[in-house]
């Protein structure tokens, strides 16, 4: 309870991990942590790093994440932890590049944690780490850290989503140009409190494909939800495609986060060919594109939620993207 409290102090980054650092330490005691937003293929966004130099966050993700023998956890991001002694045996520890440099820091144990973040396909990467004098964390402890995943996940949305809505506000557009990207705040009863002018060009640009009512109510539901709960939409721009993310950003606000992407793939029909998708996966695919959840696409189909989730691993396995975000990517643009 205090960790889920906590994730929503704070409006930095820095500040927020800060905040959720003594409740989530008291879960692990005798632990120091880490947490970062990494791209993909690594590169921190922002950085934090409890009891330690933060330099040594930016310098794992530029030369030691590919190297990492935890490092498959980051591309899976399932949120469920795992540990350094899980992969690398006593008699082996020091043997490797990546052993060997936490070695020199005197650290022994490590405790790594991914969440998949609903903003371009980047990760939240926690560690949590003992010295070599202590002892390796517990299945309980482990277990208490998952329960947290969720939690952790929201805190770095929302301060992530803060910053980006302060860049579009300092955009400037000139008259010829056309917006990419833009940002509005909405109320508890979908009331516009904030729009910046990307977002007001976006709307001029593409009023027959969205409008100012949709995007408030695409809010009133997020502005009741914990902050950093997030959902996105994606609405078909003829060659290309609009990016609706909508997050909760406080007690009474949600914050939409409007984004042009152009068509650089090939078309719904094309990958679904392509991937031999069958009739049932296609239709499936479709409806998870437009938003709808397991239950929901259940519900339109007429088949159980858990008949939906198979039908999606076949997709996302033909398709060889990692989940919704990327079959959108793949298959809509």
């Amino acid at each position: 309870m205090q960790v889920a409290r906590d994730a929503s102090l704070g409006s930095t980054f820095e500040d927020r991990f800060e905040a959720l650092s003594d409740g989530l330490l008291s879960l692990v005691p005798g632990s120091c942590l880490g947490a970062m937003v990494l791209e993909p293929r690594g590169g921190p966004e922002v950085g934090f790093f409890h009891n330690n130099e933060p330099a040594n966050l930016a310098l794992y993700a530029r030369h030691y994440v590919h190297v990492d023998p935890m490092g498959m956890g980051i591309q899976e991001a399932t949120g469920r932890p795992h540990t350094l002694s899980q992969v690398v045996r006593d008699e082996d520890f020091g043997g490797c590049e990546f052993t060997a440099w936490v070695s020199r820091h005197g650290i022994r144990h490590i405790m790594g944690l991914t969440v998949s973040l609903p903003q371009e396909n980047k990760r939240l990467a926690l560690t949590i780490h003992r010295s070599a004098g202590q002892g390796d964390f517990t299945s309980h402890e482990r277990r208490l850290v998952e329960l947290v995943a969720a939690d952790l996940g929201r805190a770095a949305v929302g301060t992530l989503l803060r910053s980006r809505l302060a860049d579009l506000a300092r955009t400037e557009l000139q008259p010829d140009q056309s917006a990419r990207a833009g940002g509005l705040v909405f109320g508890p009863r979908g009331g516009l409190r904030h729009i910046d002018p990307g977002a007001i060009a976006i709307l001029r640009e593409h009023a027959s494909a969205i409008s100012l009512d949709s995007l408030s109510h695409f809010a009133t539901g997020a502005s009741t939800a914990l902050e950093g709960t997030s959902g996105e939409h994606w609405i078909p721009l003829g060659e290309g495609a609009l990016r609706v993310v909508v997050t909760s950003v406080s007690g009474d606000e949600a914050m939409v986060v409007l984004e042009i992407l152009a068509a650089e793939r090939d078309s719904f029909e094309e990958v679904a060919e392509k991937a031999r998708l069958t009739p049932r996966e296609r239709e499936v695919a479709q409806l998870a594109i437009e938003g709808l959840g397991n239950r929901g696409i259940g519900h339109r189909l007429g088949i159980s939620p858990i008949t939906v989730g198979v039908h999606l691993c076949k997709v996302y396995r033909k398709v060889n993207v990692g989940g919704r975000t990327e079959l959108a990517r793949a298959m809509s643009l």
